[in-house]
């Protein structure tokens, strides 16, 4: 059994503590005092000394003192004086923050904080550190052997998790081997998980009933359908092949006169024919006649027609010269008036040379800057200047001069050109006029035939054609009079078929009455065998549901008594049912006749303590237990193990009372 005392611990500048300095005693030591005097500060210096963390478990925690809501700044360290397996080794964790004064700078800067570690007096680095403690025991392991409110506080699932590794629960085999039908289901079974197969079975039972609560439902459906008076299948049956039989007779004289009445549409529809043939005759004819007509009227004004186009073409065209002609005078226009501008230009710029030309140095200049007369020698330089820039000017006026007069040259000879251009058009304008003048006299002396209305009373052949129309008209009227049938007999006739059609349905009617309700009897059996059957089988798969709820809850009993029976005061909770009946899983510590949550502080003390005790024996490690807000228990179970009390006094300051 690996065994950590705690000898002694001493604390400076630790969260509200300045300094504390106490030893431990081996059995049970207690530390009073009244609220925030520190106690529970110790329980935090100690964690954190040893992991970094304080006993909430978290990394990140304030842990400098602080004055006026602004930390300290003070070196804080923690230091354990530990015995352990007989052997006492000093731990010690220290924090500060590292203020640097940079070369060339007045104040110091703050570059972060650094964590110091030792290890029986030799510096070491964290990373060693806590490799070391490591070594000696778990982090999580030591906060449950350390805290009796530790275990209590985890998740459900990871305090039965940390059950079953102290207590494996018996094998599904070992548990099976108590009863015959528990064998079968973990033959059934073959491997597949427990309540994965209750999960399957409960669904295929759900599908099973659903269909047996069906199966009357639809009996009663099937019932509906059986009509309430049937007769005797075989006498509607004879019936209905007398009925036939009369049928066919009487279709065969129906028959008989809708042959005679075909034949006679069939004549008549002849004789319509020949009827449109010779209305068709008689139209080509007159037809024929106003297309010699047209012919012949074309031929005789072909020549006249023919001039007309040529002198509507010779219009079209000698319009188009006319426009173009008068555009081409306006562009003309435009070009001469930009010539005038350029020769008003070209008179403006020899006005300026003259003027330019006439410019004389006046002499005696002025400085601009003193307001003197300047120098003769100064004088002469100026004048050469002015002479120089006068010369200048009168080579920029003469080169814009020589520009212009090209431009208007060049202008000059376009207009020139243009206007012969111009004078060509007219004379050509005036032969076509000339032309197209001699044309329409030719025109005028060409006589035109006009075309004579044809009456078609007048074209040969038709007169014959339409008094045939009105021989044939005769000769249809008169088959149009009769249709070649009894008409009295037919309608007789069709009254019988309509009453022998009647009572052949009603007949056909009845008979699929009854083939319904032989349907139906012959369902209602199937329906009831099946319902049979599926009886049968909900009541199977109910009783595969019993046995493996039977085997669930012998897994559940015996992995409870297993657990609870390494514990002296804890009872657990590891299975509930819900209300449909089925086993999930928790895990809740039962105190006495309360559960955990709800028991009273000191029955959460003891129960922690026995928790931790339990752990203690199978992991073969004994820890200083911390147990805070001590003052609500008056008899604490020990079980032999170190414990450190944290008790609240009214009006007290920190003490710390050994008691071996």
């Amino acid at each position: 059994m690996k065994e950590i005392l705690l000898k002694r611990i001493v604390i400076d500048n630790f969260r509200g503590i300045k300094h504390f300095d106490s030893e431990i005693g081996e059995t049970l030591t207690v530390i009073a005092g009244d609220n925030a005097t520190g106690k529970s500060t110790i329980f935090a210096a100690f964690t954190w000394c040893l992991f970094g963390k304080d006993e909430l478990d978290r990394k990140d925690f304030e842990i400098k003192p602080c004055v006026a809501g602004k930390s300290v700044r003070i070196e804080t360290s923690v230091e354990l004086h530990l015995i352990i397996d007989g052997q006492s080794h000093l731990l010690r964790r220290g924090f500060h923050e590292n203020w640097v004064q940079h070369s060339g700078e007045v104040e110091e800067t703050y570059e972060g904080n650094e964590t110091s570690c030792f290890w029986d007096d030799a510096p070491i680095n964290v990373t060693e550190y806590k490799k070391r403690v490591s070594e000696i025991v778990d982090e999580k392991l030591f906060k449950m052997l350390t805290n009796p409110y530790y275990f209590p506080s985890l998740k459900w699932n990871e305090q039965r998790a940390a059950l079953f590794a102290i207590c494996p629960a018996a094998s599904d085999s070992e548990i099976a081997q108590r009863d015959k039908a528990f064998t079968a289901l973990l033959e059934e079974l073959n491997g597949k998980n427990l309540a994965d197969f209750k999960k399957e079975i409960n669904l295929a039972l759900k599908k099973l009933r659903k269909s047996h609560s069906e199966i009357q439902p639809r009996i009663d459906e099937v019932r509906r359908t059986i009509p309430e008076q049937l007769g005797d299948k075989a006498s509607i049956e004879a019936q209905l092949n007398a009925n036939e039989e009369m049928t066919r007779a009487t279709d065969a004289v129906l028959q008989s006169q809708t042959d005679a009445a075909l034949q006679q549409s069939e004549r008549i529809r002849d004789k319509r024919k020949e009827i449109d043939d010779a209305l068709v005759v008689a139209d080509r004819l007159v037809a024929d006649a106003v297309r010699e007509e047209k012919e012949r009227v074309e031929a005789a004004n072909r020549e006249h027609d023919t001039l007309q186009h040529e002198i509507d073409n010779a219009k079209r065209k000698l319009q188009g010269d006319k426009n173009y002609l008068e555009a081409y005078k306006k562009q003309t226009a435009r070009i001469e008036t930009e010539r005038d501008n350029l020769l008003k230009k070209h008179a403006e710029l020899r006005n300026e040379y003259i003027e330019t030309d006439k410019k004389t140095f006046g002499g005696n200049a002025i400085c601009p800057t003193c307001g003197q007369t300047l120098p003769a020698a100064m004088q002469s330089e100026a004048e050469a200047r002015f002479n120089t820039n006068k010369q200048k000017e009168l080579d920029s006026i003469v080169s814009r001069g020589d520009a212009l007069k090209t431009q208007i040259e060049e202008s000059e000879a376009s207009i020139k050109r243009r206007k012969e251009d111009a004078k060509k058009q007219e004379e050509n304008i005036e032969a076509q006029e000339k032309s197209i003048a001699e044309s329409e006299a030719r025109l005028s002396e060409i006589a035109v035939v006009t075309e004579n209305e044809i009456q078609p009373s007048d074209v040969k052949g038709y007169a014959e054609q339409m008094q045939r129309v009105e021989t044939l008209r005769g000769e249809l009227k008169q088959l149009d009079s009769s249709d070649g049938t009894d008409t009295e007999k037919k309608a007789k006739l069709n009254e019988q078929r309509e009453e022998l059609r009647r009572r052949h349905d009603e007949m056909k009617r009845q008979l699929s009455d009854i083939e319904t309700a032989d349907k139906a009897n012959k369902r209602i059996e199937e329906l009831e065998a099946e319902g049979r059957k599926l009886a049968q089988d909900i009541a199977d798969y109910e009783k595969r549901v019993f046995v493996a709820t039977q085997f669930e809850q012998a897994k559940v009993e015996d992995l409870e008594k297993h657990v609870n029976s390494l514990f002296h005061n804890v009872k657990w909770k590891l299975f509930d049912y819900t209300l449909d009946g089925n086993i999930v899983e928790t895990c809740v510590a039962i105190v006495g006749n309360a559960l955990y949550p709800v028991a009273n502080s000191a029955a959460q003390i003891n129960a922690g303590l026995d928790i931790i005790h339990t752990l203690s024996d199978f992991y073969g490690l004994r820890c200083p237990i911390f147990i805070d807000n001590a003052e609500g228990i008056t008899n604490i179970e020990s079980h032999d193990l170190q414990l450190i009390t944290l008790y609240v006094e009214r009006d007290a300051k920190l003490e710390v009372r050994v008691i071996q």
